[in-house]
């Protein structure tokens, strides 16, 4: 294995350490700053299916675009 590949992966293991550690001892922090973001983003991203197969919303009418003047 080359150097860099070594590194990489030493980097990766203290990271991924780091996060643990920090998970299990500060939780409170470690939530507010990367969990809540998170959780923030997939709901944003996921809340239109969930809200349809709860059926929490309707589909627009859009009247303008099906009436026909006359």
């Amino acid at each position: 294995m080359s150097d860099h590949l070594l590194l990489a992966l030493g980097v990766l293991a203290a990271s991924a350490a780091g996060l643990w550690a920090w998970s299990r001892w500060h939780y409170r922090s470690f939530w507010l700053c990367l969990r809540y973001p998170l959780t923030a983003i997939t709901v944003r991203l996921t809340w239109r299916k969930v809200a349809l197969g709860c059926g929490l919303t309707k589909k627009r009418q859009r009247f303008w675009f099906t009436t026909v003047p006359g």
